[in-house]
């Protein structure tokens, strides 16, 4: 299992997304989208209040290094 976190956040709208799990020869490799509402999380006129987003994956049982990459996505208002 893969647990990772964002740490405190100060806002709404915050969350953690799998993007994609591949395994090659020598690592698995998870990529996961940090999605956050605007540049600082409170657009929309949301709630300012703390979060702690994270993730939990369960990864088949395997010798091989897990690599993380993580990319910030970023949604507006609609």
């Amino acid at each position: 299992m893969v647990v990772g976190g964002l740490g405190s956040r100060t806002g709404f709208g915050f969350s953690l997304v799998v993007n994609r799990i591949s395994e090659a020869e020598n690592e698995i490799y998870l990529e996961v989208l940090d999605v956050g509402w605007g540049h600082n999380g409170q657009a929309c006129g949301g709630p300012s209040i703390q979060t702690y987003p994270y993730l939990a994956v369960l990864v088949k049982k395997s010798d091989k290094p897990i690599r993380v990459g993580l990319v910030k996505a970023l949604t507006g208002c609609r």
